[in-house]
């Protein structure tokens, strides 16, 4: 879905193409998970940037470790999935524990591995 986006936005405006995006689809967003956020909350996801930042100014928390998009290439120089997620935790905030970790994909077992509290939601 996100690389739809972004192959959509290397033809048109980068913002026009995520508001759309976002008009669609934050209703996926659900209530309920998104009050558990806190301003220092963290959010690590596969999720580029530019796509991120069209709905993180409606979330608490301004703290996210996400992918990468060389826009002008239209390539990821990142991709913040499994293991790197942990390797961009780290570097972003070496010695800090994860509390507690919400996630929707078993793909983030890496990251599960290293919580004190796990929550899998739908």
């Amino acid at each position: 879905m996100a690389g739809t986006v972004l192959q959509s936005a290397k033809k048109h405006d980068v913002h026009q193409v995520t508001a759309e995006f976002w008009k669609k689809h934050t209703k996926k967003l659900k209530p309920d998970i998104l009050k558990l956020v806190k301003e220092d909350d963290l959010i690590i996801t596969a999720c580029p940037r530019q796509i991120l930042e069209g709905i993180i100014e409606q979330l608490p928390t301004k703290k996210f470790i996400c992918s990468e998009v060389d826009m002008q290439i239209g390539d990821f120089t990142f991709l913040c999935a499994r293991e790197n997620k942990i390797k961009a935790f780290y570097e972003k905030y070496p010695n800090t524990s994860i509390d507690t970790f919400y996630t929707d994909s078993l793909n983030d077992k890496p990251l599960m591995e290293l919580a004190h509290n796990v929550y899998l939601v739908r």
